[in-house]
């Protein structure tokens, strides 16, 4: 699950690290503010978008702007 943070705009820059995220093989769910959730529900790298309740439980959580350190990148 990666978890909006910051503001909106930081969330829209990082939103470019979905792919490389869903291409290692998990399902993408973005916990998201409720007015980003609308521009990225129907986009192929997020499985399910939510503003505060998950539909199950993940297995792993990551705040949306680490996503690149956890993805290797400097």
């Amino acid at each position: 699950c990666l978890v909006s943070e910051q503001g909106v705009g930081d969330n829209l820059q990082f939103l470019r690290f979905c792919p490389m995220v869903k291409a290692l093989g998990a399902e993408v769910v973005l916990m998201l503010y409720p007015g980003v959730c609308p521009l990225v529900e129907h986009q192929p790298y997020a499985d399910f978008t939510c503003t505060q309740k998950l539909p199950h439980s993940c297995d792993y959580w990551c705040p949306l702007l680490s996503a690149p350190a956890v993805l290797g990148m400097e």
